[in-house]
Parts: structure tokens; C-alpha cells; sequence
């Protein structure tokens, strides 16, 4: 008896399922992560101080400040000491913020990270990167976080300018069985999308969008001083209120809201188009 071997190629048929509208099952929660940081000065600019909130279904729950030990000097740390203690703000050295705040809420809770050019900002608060293996993150940047192997690695992919592909890699504490990619919102990609412009501040989208709250400017940086460390509290302040005003934007495109699938004026365009249930050539077109 002859056997016969056939090798078959399968192409999925194309129901116009698209995971911006998320027919994928997502994590849902109710927290709400957003942080800022300000650097040094110099050509190297090392993290110097950042702030955080956190936010649980609209209400503020934690808030405080944290701090590089290598890059301040103990003039500003008690400075910032004294700040903290005279306000019943919370501080925490870099690893300590990284580890005890940043992980419990933005991975262990499932909080959606939200910032105003969230690149720069995870950049600083790293403290080691090595390029990012795999086909989908090929030529990306992978961002250790804290010393201990058990807090995953940060996987981003810049696509241009104006966004890039963010996700937690796997640990003990995000093992591939129970695999979660995090919920990364940058407000200057959203901004960008939903106002057609090149480029944009946080003090112009906060003006565009009619944010309540508007950026202020400082009279200088690189060095702590109390007028900076509550403009650096009222910038992360005002992140909050910009990201309701785009929030509201968006509603308006009566599209599914899953904001961080949106990189560019052209997401917003193909969620639309599949509202209106457009098929494109290809699928109206299978044997061209």
C-alpha cells in the first residue's frame, strides 16, 4: 500500500475581528496608576525625584514622592524630608517606590499606567536595559526594574516618535501560565491621535482637550527646592484631569473604548471604518 503525505496551508477566515474592539478577553480594574518623573540636568539625565498617584474608581487612594539616594545631595534630601514630613506625604527611595508601589499596583492589581511620554519615564527609573529578543519586540528595548529576578523585565518597541509597544515580561511574579501584559496608557500618543498635530505638551493638550487642570511652568530645574516639588505634584496632577478630557474625546467617536490600541490618527480611522462594518480590498478581494 503506497502512502500518500499532503502538506495544507490554512489562512484564517476573516470575521473582521480586530482586538481594538476587544473581542479578546481583558483584564478589567478599577485603578488607575499615574506617575512623572524630573531628571539632572546634564547630558545624562539620571532620575532626581518623581511623584505618583494612585486612583481606585475615581478617588485618589495613595499618593507620595520618591527619590534617587545617588543623585540627590543631602541638602535636597532633607529638603524633601522635612516637605514630606510637614505634609504627611509619603517617600520612598527609587527600588523601594519600584518595588513596594509600582509592581503592587501596575501588575499585581492590574492598574491602567497612564503618563505623559511614558518612554522617557520608564527610562529613568530603570536601572538596566539590554535589546528585546522575539519577533514581535525585535529591536527593542528591555528595561530592568528592580535587582530582584523575581519583578519582571519592562519589554518596549518604539514604532516612530510618537508610540511604542509596552508589556511586562515573564517572573515568579508574572509566570507564562498566568501571563499579564500590563496596561500601559501614554496621554502624548492619545493627544497626538485625537488632535491630528505632530507634536504636543502636556501644557498644550491640557488647553486642546479643555483639561480642569492646565500644566505649570518652572522656574528652573535640576535641583530641589519646595516651589519644585510642588510643581512636580502638580504636574502628575494634571495628567489626571487630561487623561478624563481624552477619555471624554474619545467617547465621542461612539467607538469601543480601548485607548491603549490607539497609536495614531489612522487607529482611530480603522476602528470607524469597522463600525461601519467596511471590509478592506483584501477580504472583499480573497483570490486577488
Amino acid at each position: 500500500m503506497a502512502t500518500t503525505y499532503l502538506r495544507a496551508y490554512l489562512e484564517k477566515e476573516n470575521q473582521g475581528k480586530n482586538e481594538f474592539f476587544g473581542n479578546k478577553k481583558q483584564d478589567k480594574s478599577n485603578y488607575l496608576f499615574v506617575f512623572d518623573t524630573e531628571t539632572t540636568i546634564d547630558l545624562l539625565q539620571n532620575l532626581k525625584i518623581g511623584f505618583f498617584s494612585v486612583l481606585h474608581k475615581n478617588t485618589l487612594i495613595d499618593s507620595g514622592y520618591f527619590y534617587s539616594s545617588k543623585d540627590c545631595n543631602n541638602k535636597e534630601l532633607k529638603i524633601l524630608q522635612e516637605f514630606c514630613s510637614a505634609n504627611g506625604i509619603n517617600l520612598y527611595e527609587h527600588q523601594k517606590f519600584t518595588e513596594k508601589i509600582f509592581y503592587k499596583y501596575v501588575l499585581l492589581k492590574k492598574a491602567l499606567c497612564i503618563g505623559f511620554n511614558l518612554l522617557f519615564d520608564f527610562s529613568r527609573i530603570a536601572i538596566d536595559c539590554s535589546f528585546t529578543k522575539g519577533k514581535r519586540f525585535h529591536g527593542g528595548f528591555s528595561f530592568t526594574l528592580s535587582t530582584k529576578p523575581q519583578y519582571p523585565r519592562l519589554k518596549i518597541k518604539a514604532h516612530g516618535k510618537e508610540n511604542a509597544l509596552i508589556e511586562f515580561g515573564t517572573s515568579a511574579l508574572n509566570p507564562y501560565k498566568e501571563f499579564y501584559k500590563g496596561k500601559f496608557l501614554d496621554l502624548h500618543t492619545l493627544s497626538l491621535a485625537l488632535s491630528g498635530r505632530k507634536n504636543i505638551s502636556l501644557e498644550e493638550a491640557g488647553k486642546v482637550f479643555r483639561s480642569k487642570d492646565i500644566k505649570e511652568k518652572a522656574e528652573s530645574h535640576g535641583k530641589i527646592t519646595i516651589p519644585y516639588l510642588k510643581y512636580l505634584a502638580k504636574d502628575v496632577l494634571a495628567t489626571y484631569p487630561l487623561y478624563i478630557a481624552l477619555m471624554e474625546e474619545l467617547n465621542k467617536y461612539n467607538i469601543p473604548n480601548n485607548p491603549e490600541k490607539i497609536f495614531s490618527s489612522a487607529s482611530i480611522g480603522k476602528a470607524i471604518l469597522n463600525k461601519m462594518n467596511l471590509q478592506s480590498f483584501k477580504v472583499q478581494n480573497p483570490n486577488f
